[in-house]
This record gives structure tokens, C-alpha cells and sequence, in this order.
């Protein structure tokens, strides 16, 4: 009988998951702060963009909050600004 060891897949669907959560909770804030509508695309689970206003931002899987995902985005802003 063969064993396997699903933790890191377990651990990485987690990340994954909890990743989309972020990013749903953080377009929220930034269509709000921003007052305008964002758009979020993905290709795969690696790659996360929401734009808004003109500002894309390419986001990494290990966001810590969605209030970390709206300052990266408000830094993006800014600059633009």
C-alpha cells in the first residue's frame, strides 16, 4: 500500500484559495476608494492582475491581506497620479 503526502498540495490549494479571497475583499476597497469599477483577470493560479482606473496591478500568490493588496495597488495609483 502506498502512502502519499498531500500536505503541500493541501497547502498550496489553501494559499490559492485564500489568495482569491484577498483580491475579492481588495476590489471592493479600491472601486470604492477609486470610484470606478475594477477588473480581475487570471491565467492559472500563479497569476493574479485587477485593474482599475488605468492601473493594472500583477499581484503575488502570497498576499497577506486584502488590506496589503490595496496599498500595493494605492502605491500604484499614486504614482500614476
Amino acid at each position: 500500500m502506498k502512502i502519499y503526502d498531500f500536505s503541500e498540495t493541501l497547502t498550496r490549494d489553501i494559499q490559492i484559495t485564500q489568495t482569491k479571497a484577498f483580491i475579492f475583499k481588495a476590489r471592493q476597497m479600491i472601486a470604492k476608494h477609486a470610484g470606478h469599477p475594477t477588473t480581475y483577470e487570471t491565467t492559472g493560479d500563479e497569476d493574479h492582475r485587477i485593474i482599475c482606473h488605468g492601473v493594472c496591478l500583477q499581484l503575488p500568490l502570497d498576499c497577506r491581506s486584502s488590506k496589503h493588496v490595496f496599498e500595493l495597488w494605492k502605491v500604484e495609483y499614486d504614482q500614476r497620479s
